[in-house]
């Protein structure tokens, strides 16, 4: 149901993916344009769309937005993505925010068996970005991974010369053509311009398509 200034709605549903989505909200465009909505999704199977990534999943989430002084502004909320994905039960909460134009992602954690994902902090003009990375076992995370992988670290600076810092170690890594026995290394790059590097690794096992390396260290700083 409707009016002049917006339109209502207390029951849409979309069946897609094997499964369902239902919605209800609120959209308004007078006397600017403005939404809120609640969703809730069940049964979803991306392998619908991705043959590699069967799954069954339920999600609940909000959404509200519009313009305000000619800005686009979105604010989103995942309290709860749960089920299976390629065997593995995931878990995901998230929030989500377009302003000023940049993107916030508030608090991502998301979790597919005991292999877990976190980022926080901001993409915009600046970027300040926290993530981190503890994988048991890669598979659990994407399907032609395998070994074990802890890595956090911080993307921050602004967008044309981001610098990325991190921390990583790693066992029994592989992906098609690529292998690493170990890894163990401290980074911080100037991602766009190389114009500032410090790097310290050590790894053994290494192998790249046909090439194979029994070990590798590097220790080195550019400036």
């Amino acid at each position: 149901n409707g009016d002049l200034d917006g339109l209502s709605f207390d029951s849409l549903r979309l069946t897609t993916l094997d499964g369902e989505v239902t919605a209800k909200g609120r959209l308004a465009w007078s006397p600017q344009l403005v939404w809120q909505a609640q969703l809730a999704a069940t049964d979803i199977n991306p392998a619908s769309l991705w043959p590699e990534w069967p799954g069954q999943l339920n999600a609940s989430a909000t959404s509200r937005g519009g313009f305000e002084n000619g800005q686009l502004y979105v604010y989103a909320a995942i309290s709860e993505l749960t089920g299976k994905l390629r065997g593995y039960p995931v878990a995901l909460r998230s929030g989500l925010g377009w302003h000023n134009d940049g993107l916030d992602l508030g608090h991502m954690e998301f979790q597919s068996g005991t292999s877990q994902v976190s980022a926080n902090g901001r993409i915009g003009a600046a970027i300040n970005l926290d993530w981190r990375i503890v994988a048991t076992d890669l598979a659990e995370l994407y399907p032609h991974a395998k070994g074990q992988l802890k890595a956090e670290g911080q993307l921050s600076g602004p967008q044309a010369a981001p610098l990325i810092k991190a921390t990583i170690a790693g066992k029994h890594l592989s992906l098609p053509g690529y292998k690493i026995g170990a890894i163990d290394a401290t980074v911080a790059v100037d991602l766009l311009q190389w114009q500032q590097v410090n790097l310290k690794l050590t790894a053994d096992s290494l192998k790249f398509n046909d090439y194979a390396l029994q070990s590798l260290a590097v220790d080195g700083t550019s400036k």
